[in-house]
């Protein structure tokens, strides 16, 4: 029990925060609201409604891109990849690790069989960071789903012409 109000404490105290913090570099205060929001409601174990206060927060604000990325992580989490990517794709815009957030996106689409627009994910994101060894690896995991699959269409289609 003492856990229980040493978190929700903490999570009124990142709230009233957001709220009086100036922008400090990356951080503003919607990000601060948005996290203590996130912890209160994951402690009394309400995610929908955490999704419902943070989408309202970031949609009437001018957010930042490290509240779209934890909207899109919340999203994810909660099992709605569709959301999550739009969320991620405004993250992206602003987000100084645009390789990491495009990464992200390009596993979503490919986990929705989506490989083409997934594949395109990881490029932009290997545009950001070629050296990256997670993202080339992911990129050849797609690129091989995409060859498997138009390899099955034309197999596909010359079965049909036969």
């Amino acid at each position: 029990m003492r856990v229980f109000y040493i978190t929700f404490f903490l999570s009124v105290a990142l709230i009233i925060g957001g709220f009086f913090c100036p922008p400090m570099g990356k951080i503003d205060g919607s990000v601060l609201t948005a996290v203590g929001l996130l912890i209160l409601f994951a402690t009394v174990d309400k995610i929908p409604e955490a999704i419902n206060l943070f989408e309202a927060l970031v949609q009437n604000t001018n957010a930042s891109y490290e509240a779209w990325d934890e909207l899109g992580k919340l999203y994810q989490s909660a099992g709605m990849p569709d959301k999550a990517i739009a969320a991620f794709t405004k993250a992206a815009t602003g987000s100084p690790d645009q390789a990491g957030i495009w990464n992200t996106i390009g596993i979503l689409l490919s986990n929705q069989k989506l490989y083409v627009d997934a594949l395109k994910a990881l490029k932009k994101a290997a545009s950001y960071d070629y050296a990256n060894q997670s993202i080339a690896e992911n990129l050849k995991m797609v690129q091989k789903k995409v060859d498997t699959d138009a390899a099955r269409i034309i197999e596909q289609r010359k079965r049909k012409i036969e």
